[in-house]
């Protein structure tokens, strides 16, 4: 449950409805057992977000957003807002709630506190902030939880892809360095396997414990696992550093009309465009991106035009090298593939406009400043917050290139 720290008594009053057993012969008597994970005290705006917060929306099977107007103002609730909606938009049958009196919050309270992005008409709405109406509503629409949420998927493919490559002397050595508790002993499964998957759920939950780097975590792998299992572990693991608000703003952007627009203050902005738009998809394959080459002031709407015409034509997936320009466009535009394209950091706000008019299905991602300031001159552009740290970012890139360089010296001695 999201809410404001503000709102502790309807917190607390929402939560004893949900908990409350149902009365018998009562309209949801058969309804699932509902265990709510709340955070009644601890969450204050301005401090450290807790890392238990990262598990809690990764593993809840539904959220609810108590949309008052603290809560509204609160950058707590807009993080965990952004997180649930993201996963809603890319999990089966993940339920989002929000709760909320809709003569208050509305759609320009909405757009002036940045929930534009999140498209939340289109997520189930209970017009009432009295604690009985929004348990009733949500137990009337939830129903048994899934046996796995996407973040269990994840861990199982990568707990499949270790235990085919990963030996036993490795695996201890990473669960040491991870800091993995040894799992409870349980007959009825494979101890390797318990491990591994203690350990894959480190991997994919922000934290590589004793581990400086991804460089550091392959080149341990790399002393008995192979190039090709060694690329795809670190695919799954390198974009993890991208802070789970951001990934889900600019997912976001796909099932918007255009145009579609975020800006992002990176100092390496292919290499972070690529982690952010992996982390988005949650380290799928069904987009593509596209990087442009940099330019002066000035570059023109018609140049970046080409490289994209021309990058289309390389993929086999989009078009065919002897299509013509309007050939391409259009093959573009009906692809059902998510394409992203990263713009030079210098791009004047006509050539922006004029690309996102003439490419309508692409989510074009531009770098602006250090501190990503914003400028009134760029309309309908998603400011990714909280702003990238350039320490943070320059370390994790050098890191990801040093394991790239790694594999590829393995590849070499095959």
């Amino acid at each position: 449950m999201s809410h404001s720290s503000r709102d502790v008594a309807l917190t607390r009053a929402v939560c004893q409805e949900l908990s409350s057993a149902n009365p018998a012969g009562g309209p949801f008597e058969t309804a699932v057992a509902i265990d709510i994970l709340a955070d009644y005290a601890r969450l204050q705006d301005g401090a450290p977000w807790p890392k238990q917060l990262h598990e809690w929306l990764a593993r809840s099977h539904a959220g609810l957003i108590l949309l008052t107007e603290n809560a509204l103002a609160s950058d707590w609730v807009l993080k965990e807002a952004t997180i649930l909606t993201w996963r809603q938009s890319l999990e089966k049958g993940f339920l989002v709630f929000i709760a909320c009196d809709k003569a208050v919050i509305t759609g320009e309270k909405l757009k002036a506190y940045r929930y534009s992005p999140l498209s939340l008409p289109s997520i189930q709405w209970v017009d009432s902030l009295d604690a009985a109406t929004i348990a009733t509503h949500v137990r009337h629409a939830i129903g048994p939880a899934p046996p796995r949420t996407l973040f269990d998927q994840l861990v199982g493919y990568l707990t499949d892809l270790m235990t085919d490559t990963v030996k036993p002397n490795t695996m201890k050595v990473l669960a040491e360095r991870l800091r993995v508790q040894a799992p409870a002993w349980d007959p009825n499964r494979d101890e390797r396997a318990q491990y591994l998957e203690e350990i894959a759920r480190r991997l994919l939950s922000e934290s590589l414990g004793g581990f400086n780097g991804v460089n550091e975590l392959i080149a341990e792998l790399a002393r008995t696992v192979h190039a090709e299992p060694l690329n795809a572990i670190l695919n799954f693991v390198a974009p993890y550093w991208v802070d789970a608000e951001v990934a889900g703003r600019l997912r976001a952007l796909n099932g918007r009309t255009p145009p579609r627009a975020a800006a992002l203050n990176a100092s390496e902005p292919l290499h972070s465009g690529l982690m952010h738009v992996s982390r988005a998809h949650n380290m799928g394959l069904d987009y593509l991106i596209s990087d442009i080459a940099g330019g002066d002031h000035g570059q023109t709407a018609k140049d970046i035009s080409a490289q994209i015409v021309q990058w289309c034509r390389t993929r086999g997936d989009i078009a065919k090298e002897k299509d013509s320009d309007e050939a391409v466009k259009k093959a573009l535009m009906e692809s059902l593939i998510p394409v992203y394209a990263v713009l030079p950091e210098r791009i004047d706000p006509d050539v922006l406009d004029e690309l996102r008019d003439e490419f309508k299905s692409v989510v074009f991602v531009m770098s602006r400043g250090p501190q990503l300031d914003e400028d009134a001159r760029f309309r309908d552009v998603d400011w990714l917050k909280p702003a990238l740290d350039a320490a943070i970012e320059k370390r994790e890139q050098t890191s990801y290139s040093t394991a790239v360089q790694i594999i590829n010296n393995k590849r070499g001695r095959r």
